[in-house]
């Protein structure tokens, strides 16, 4: 049995609480060869209230908010802070004194990215198969020393909290030291993001409820009813947008816009042909000819139903360029057959104009973090050719967005008599990107059409990509801004696309549905 003490005065000077249950998570495991701890989260529940006029509760977030504070503090590598009673001190022999400390200490450390962490903390290569899986497992962000400072949590500091960015972002749980000088190496904050029961405020009012109840449960049954286990945070985190377009595999991605609608790149419901100054001009396929399924992208498209594609839209603008490949205005519209039901999907968010244009505008000045989404190819073989194998659950990646300028460069570079051809600024409906430093993350075939979010907003649809030779790496690649397809994301447009779509029949003409980009320069030129 343990006392609860507040941390905000010394123990010897508060009185504590005695604890009365104890709740592991359900699915907490230790891995035997190594000791690391999977699903390392914890409830204590106390015979009475711990009262004092000092403390403050844990901060109550959103799930989506949770979402993002785990997300950003990997993708930008945040400062993060760590509090805790235990040792703190090294004895001539650079091991940890046993005395704890009598005060409350702190110490300053720095977030790592995503595929970092997966390299310091995923299993030996030995211990991997047939094991687990790093992306539905590791629920933790890491962290390391700051360059100058030697500070680390210490035994007697595990289950304290791990402020990053100012926000509430995990609980201590393990570290991994150099042997010779006891050094701080990489150490791991289970992340509130996967701990949603307690930390989230959708699900507060059922944990409070659940605790006022707790000693009525079965004690067999207890653990499993009293907190869902993490998925509910995938909704959040990779399905609000998501949806898989295949025919007898992973053809495209897209987001759902409604129950009916999903917006997709032109190049997926469409084919190029006669070439003329350069260019070839989109056809948009006959849906009886090509018919596709639409699935959820929460689940595997193999374990859910998915609903037929009932007609193409394709952008009249759509055109690709000859030599690289680059689809110029590369949106497409899906109407569905019948609704998508699914209960976890949640539709891409309606923005105005004025906002689509300053995501737009933002995530090239400010070169933002963005988030890839897609069922598409993964792998690379040994002769640095896509593995055609797909995934079976959906998988993301980070890379960087790149300034207005140097987009320009990169994807006109070859262009030569073709410049003279169009505008640069009239045509260009994108932004570009290229991998995060240590990164090799890109868009592979399947992924076409699927979301980018940019800040933790929709930003922009995956369309083109240009690689390095060798060895095979992201040089450049492109997405089409949702600024330009104001009809689609807009809310000023909202009311009138849904009208057009509920009435739409296998004549009308794409753009007598939707209106071109024209609006947004009112926003864009006039406006700022």
């Amino acid at each position: 049995m343990y006392d609860v003490y507040p941390g905000a005065v010394p123990v010897k000077m508060a009185s504590g609480v005695k604890s009365r249950h104890y709740i592991r998570h359900p699915k907490c495991t230790q891995h035997f060869e190594t000791g690391k701890v999977l699903h390392d989260y914890a409830l204590i529940v106390l015979r009475s209230p711990l009262l004092a006029k000092k403390i403050l509760h844990a901060p109550v977030y959103t799930i989506n908010a949770l979402t993002q504070i785990w997300t950003e503090s990997m993708a930008k590598r945040a400062i993060c802070m760590e509090l805790g009673f235990g040792r703190y001190r090294l004895t001539d022999t650079n091991e940890p004194e046993p005395s704890r400390s009598e005060f409350l200490r702190h110490g300053w450390v720095r977030t790592m990215d995503y595929e970092w962490c997966y390299n310091r903390s995923s299993l030996p290569a030995k211990f991997k198969e047939g094991r687990w899986n790093y992306s539905q497992d590791a629920t933790w962000l890491c962290t390391r020393t700051l360059p100058g400072r030697g500070q680390h949590h210490a035994p007697g500091d595990s289950g304290s909290p791990t402020t990053c960015n100012n926000q509430y972002a995990g609980l201590v749980t393990s570290g991994v030291y150099s042997t010779l000088t006891w050094r701080f190496y990489y150490s791991m904050s289970m992340s509130t993001a996967f701990s949603i029961f307690e930390n989230s405020a959708e699900y507060r009012q059922a944990m409070t409820e659940s605790v006022g109840q707790y000693d009525k449960i079965d004690k067999k049954t207890r653990v499993l009813n009293y907190r869902p286990s993490s998925p509910p945070i995938r909704p959040y985190f990779n399905d609000q947008l998501y949806c898989v377009i295949t025919t007898q595999y992973n053809f495209c991605g897209g987001s759902l816009l409604t129950p009916k609608l999903v917006q997709t790149a032109c190049h997926c419901l469409a084919y190029f042909t006669t070439e003329k100054d350069g260019f070839k001009n989109a056809v948009t396929k006959d849906v009886f000819e090509n018919e596709l399924m639409v699935y959820p992208g929460i689940v595997p498209p193999d374990i859910v139903d998915g609903v037929k594609s009932e007609k193409f839209f394709s952008h009249p603008k759509c055109k690709q360029y000859t030599s690289s490949k680059l689809a110029l205005h590369d949106y497409g519209l899906i109407v569905l057959a019948s609704e998508l039901f699914e209960r976890r999907v949640v539709p891409a968010p309606v923005y105005t104009i004025r906002t689509l244009t300053r995501v737009w505008t933002e995530t090239m000045a400010k070169e933002a973090a963005c988030l890839l989404l897609g069922y598409g190819r993964y792998r690379l073989l040994d002769d640095d050719h896509e593995d055609p194998t797909l995934p079976n659950v959906i998988l993301h990646g980070w890379v960087r967005s790149m300034p207005y300028r140097d987009c320009y460069l990169y994807t006109t570079s070859d262009y030569t008599d073709a410049k003279k051809k169009w505008n640069y600024t009239d045509e260009a409906t994108y932004f570009c990107m290229e991998a995060l430093p240590t990164f090799n993350q890109y868009q592979g075939g399947g992924d076409s059409g699927g979301p980018v979010s940019c800040n933790n907003q929709y930003a922009g649809i995956v369309s083109y990509v240009r690689y390095k030779d060798k060895p095979r790496a992201l040089q450049v690649s492109a997405a089409m801004s949702t600024a330009f397809s104001v009809y689609e994301n807009s809310a000023e447009y909202r009311k009138s696309m849904l009208e057009a779509n509920l009435g739409q029949d296998h004549l009308s003409k794409f753009d007598n549905i939707r209106p071109t980009s024209q609006p947004l320069h009112q926003y864009f030129y006039d406006r700022f």
